[in-house]
Parts: structure tokens; sequence; C-alpha cells
């Protein structure tokens, strides 16, 4: 059950949409879908080398209202960071998502 007190994140969900480029080359970009009030909590801090550059890798767990449009292909902006979804569960009936979704940068 999702209390509405828990949701005090604002998240924006972006779908990737894909056009061809003046070469003819496919590319994607990313669409603004929507804004939710979520809830957040880190599941998973990482950090590790790999060639000589600080890889940070963090996955976080949303929780939303109902939507059924969303998926795996989507990405998530909280506070400027982009989290590509990773896996999506239902909770309830209808009632609410949980977002497990992952952002990794090069430092």
């Amino acid at each position: 059950m999702i209390h509405l007190e828990d949701l005090k994140h604002f998240i924006t969900v972006y779908k990737q949409q894909e056009y061809r480029d003046n070469i003819g080359q496919v590319k994607t970009e990313l669409v603004k879908y929507m804004d939710f009030f979520a809830s957040r909590y880190d599941w998973q801090n990482r950090e590790n080398y790999s060639a000589n550059n600080l890889i940070t890798s963090d996955i976080s767990i949303f929780k939303i209202h109902y939507d059924s449009t969303i998926s795996t292909n989507d990405v998530i902006d909280f506070e400027g960071r982009k989290y590509h979804i990773k896996g999506i569960k239902e909770l309830g009936y209808r009632e609410g998502l949980e977002i497990t979704a992952q952002f990794k940068s090069d430092r």
C-alpha cells in the first residue's frame, strides 16, 4: 500500500524515442513523459575502478502510483541524475509500481 506521506520526492519519467538523422542513422532521444511524486530508498551504492576511471553505480527503488505505460525502456530523472529502469513490480492490484533503477557515471 502506498501512503501519500511517503511520496516526498519529485521524479520525471522520460520515454526513449527513435528518429533518423539527416544521414539516415537511427538515433534515440529522451522525450518527457510525466512527472510523479515518489518514495525512494537506496538499495546499493558501489564504486569501482575500470581502466583508471572511477565508476559510480547507484541502484535505487522508487515507488509511484500505478501507470501501465512505464516500461524498462524508460529513464527516470531524479535530482539531475538519469536512472535507467531495470525492473518494475506492481504493488497490489493497480495500486502502485515499485521501480528498480540504476545510475552509472564515470568520474
